[in-house]
């Protein structure tokens, strides 16, 4: 799964750079490569990623749960707030796949792209793989 997180911050930044017309589905992928990289950190701990009682997708929200609970930014040596940010990019996912409005490009930090860069990059660390 943390290939997926690699490949989807890397087509994050390739929305954006195609003009800055997409920041709707760069948010989206940004989110989505922090989600994987949560999911690949879950099965290394033997966790299993939270399932809809449909077994047809995960639930978002419990992840932030399991995550505390496995000591995530203990064991990859986190910022303190790093679930102010796992929470901003859900939120900028939220708005961009369901909201009439559409996420800025000033919602779209280099700091968000920095967290999930390094979150990918420690969970790799700490899985073996990319």
């Amino acid at each position: 799964m943390n290939g997926k997180a690699s490949d989807n911050a890397e087509a994050a930044r390739m929305l954006l750079g195609l003009g800055w017309r997409y920041p709707d589905a760069a948010a989206n992928r940004l989110y989505y490569a922090l989600y994987h990289a949560g999911w690949a950190f879950l099965r290394k701990c033997n966790q299993s990623v939270p399932c809809h009682k449909s077994g047809r997708y995960f639930q978002h929200e419990e992840m932030d749960d399991l995550l505390i609970q496995e000591e995530f930014q203990t064991r990859l040596s986190l910022k303190p707030d790093w679930d102010e940010d796992w929470a901003a990019l859900r939120a900028l996912r939220v708005k961009a796949d369901y909201l009439p409005d559409s996420v800025g490009l000033e919602d779209l930090s280099p700091d968000l792209f920095d967290f999930v860069d390094e979150v990918i990059r420690k969970v790799g660390n700490l899985t073996g793989s990319r």
